[in-house]
């Protein structure tokens, strides 16, 4: 993962290679692991963006399995919130490309459970990293549909595909 400032500037990233079960519980690790970063520095307030929609749909709702580990993030959570404003947002993987190579370069770790943290962003991000800072744009076709549901979740990219497709619909009348 990866922590910005509110101008997206790099402040931290991480990666973590850890036994998993599931693909689920490999989303749900770096949840956990954002937050066990962001309470002791006070980095808040914080947007915390996630490419699966299910993460973000088990971190509100009750869900059995991977209880524990939910509940974690649920404390972890709270604990933010009573300290500064907390917003889970889903993203596009490559709405954030330098998370995606982080998580990417974990698997090729040999040492599991080991948390590395990097101050500046590491040389095999640095091309993904200054793309994002100059505003440099993945293209992806969606239905309606979907676009709409992620729109929900906060994807500010779908809210403004929505508001084009609006708009172009409007200009055929």
């Amino acid at each position: 993962g990866v922590i910005r400032n509110s101008k997206g500037e790099w402040i931290a990233g991480y990666h973590n290679k850890i036994h998993a079960l599931t693909p689920l519980q490999v989303e749900l690790q770096p949840i956990q692991q954002a937050f066990q970063l962001i309470l002791p520095e006070n980095l808040l307030p914080v947007e915390v963006e996630m490419d699966a929609t299910n993460v973000m749909h088990m971190l509100v709702t009750n869900y059995p399995t991977y209880k524990n580990l939910i509940s974690q993030c649920r404390r972890l959570m709270e604990q933010a919130m009573r300290k500064g404003e907390v917003v889970l947002k889903h993203n596009l993987r490559g709405g954030n490309m330098v998370a995606h190579i982080l998580s990417k370069e974990a698997l090729t770790q040999t040492n599991i459970n080991k948390l590395f943290v990097f101050v500046r962003p590491p040389n095999y991000v640095v091309d993904a990293y200054h793309k994002d800072q100059e505003g440099f744009c993945y293209v992806r076709n969606i239905s309606t549909s979907v676009c709409c549901k992620l729109a929900t979740l906060g994807n500010e990219n779908a809210r403004r595909s929505i508001t084009v497709a609006q708009c172009d619909s409007n200009e055929d009348n």
